[in-house]
């Protein structure tokens, strides 16, 4: 009955702390979200799989805002698995893309949805995966205020004696996020400006909003 908190002296112990504490990962890789997950969760849930719960497959580092949202629930009314699992499906591609909506100087939403291009098995299980971990909302509320943080950047970048350009800026600030993974929040807000290249000019040659 005390196999998921083993003592210290044994062997699952150490295998427990290195899924929950010491992964190295810098973001969630249920969501994405930066910062380390500190807690484990049961991909099937030890309710319904209670054999599964210390099976180190089954448990996955996440945050604690997806642990959440997640629950116990994993398969739709229609019998499909809801959730991506980060080490059994293909996760080294861009999943979620992201439109920004004008005006540009103070954007009135961010249009999120399924990278174009992916199978439809993978479209329609990103889709599950997103509203089970309550994503939408939740990203939204990260693009508003990593788009203001991206407007005081570029300000700072034009009182340069050489400014670079919002193109190469944006391709730095990319770089250091896909360093994390390719669908970190980051790498997805930076991807979908290089995809628009009317917001690069915007960056580069518009009147910023003065409240920067």
């Amino acid at each position: 009955t005390n196999l998921y908190s083993p003592t210290e002296d044994k062997k699952p112990f150490a295998a427990l702390e290195i899924l929950r504490r010491k992964h190295e990962l810098l973001f969630c890789p249920c969501c994405g979200e930066d910062g380390i997950p500190g807690t484990l969760d049961h991909y099937l849930p030890k309710k319904s799989y209670p054999e599964l719960s210390i099976v180190m497959a089954n448990l996955v580092p996440m945050c604690s805002d997806c642990q959440l949202e997640k629950g116990v629930e994993f398969i739709s009314a229609e019998n499909q698995k809801i959730f991506l699992h980060p080490y059994f499906d293909l996760i080294d591609r861009p999943l979620i893309e992201l439109a920004i909506c004008l005006p540009y100087s103070s954007p009135t939403d961010f249009l999120i949805a399924p990278a174009k291009g992916l199978p439809a098995p993978t479209e329609a299980l990103v889709v599950r995966h997103m509203a089970g971990i309550g994503f939408i909302k939740r990203y939204k509320e990260y693009c508003q205020g990593k788009y203001m943080h991206v407007l005081k950047l570029i300000a700072a970048e034009r009182l340069e004696a050489e400014p670079l350009n919002s193109d190469a800026l944006i391709r730095r600030f990319l770089k250091q996020e896909e360093c994390k993974a390719i669908n970190s929040w980051g790498s997805i807000f930076y991807r979908s400006i290089l995809a628009n290249p009317e917001l690069l000019t915007f960056f580069d040659k518009a009147k910023l909003p003065e409240n920067l």
